[in-house]
């Protein structure tokens, strides 16, 4: 089966597990950093090497199911930066975008980029009606993110998630397919 790999003028989306070795460097970098941690949903903390492993070998899998989970790479010089997951397996017509990106290359326009490019692929290439994301309430700039790319901010839920003994609010955000229609 052809790898999945989108491209914007700077950036290249392609899946996890070309260059192991790597990868699991920068995923043991990234998620011991509890800034990058502390806005995320899931990943353990500390992490481990295993931790690692397992994540980049459950990948395929997950692509496998209509979770189209995928690393973000700077084309100039090839270095991972962090990434976009597009998930369809719940509801097949609308989906669950998330992203991430290593600290040291925070407000630079990545983020953004990369998810106006996994929007533009749910649209046009899946033919999803909608396109969701959540972010935690105190991590504004995840929703500034949203925004920039079209993404309209539909509501707050309460103390909606536990992570690191903490209950978080979570503002959720979505976009439509006008072009369907």
């Amino acid at each position: 089966m052809k790898k999945l790999k989108l491209e914007t003028e700077r950036l290249i989306l392609t899946e996890w597990g070309d260059s192991f070795d790597e990868e699991k460097e920068f995923l043991l970098k990234n998620f011991n950093n509890f800034n990058v941690v502390k806005s995320l949903f899931n990943p353990p903390y500390p992490y481990k090497e295993e931790d690692a492993e397992n994540w980049i070998n459950s990948r395929k899998q997950s692509m496998d199911k209509g979770n189209y989970c995928l690393k973000i790479v700077r084309k100039e010089d090839k270095k991972i930066l962090g990434n976009i997951n597009l998930d369809t397996r719940e509801y097949k017509v609308s989906a669950e975008v998330g992203y991430w990106l290593c600290e040291e290359d925070w407000k630079k326009g990545y983020a953004s980029e990369a998810l106006e490019e996994m929007i533009r692929f749910g649209f046009k290439k899946l033919k999803l009606h909608k396109i969701y994301a959540k972010h935690y309430v105190d991590n504004p700039a995840s929703g500034r993110v949203m925004q920039k790319c079209g993404m309209k901010y539909e509501g707050t839920q309460k103390e909606q998630i536990l992570t690191h003994g903490v209950f978080h609010d979570l503002d959720f955000y979505g976009i439509i397919n006008k072009k369907e229609k």
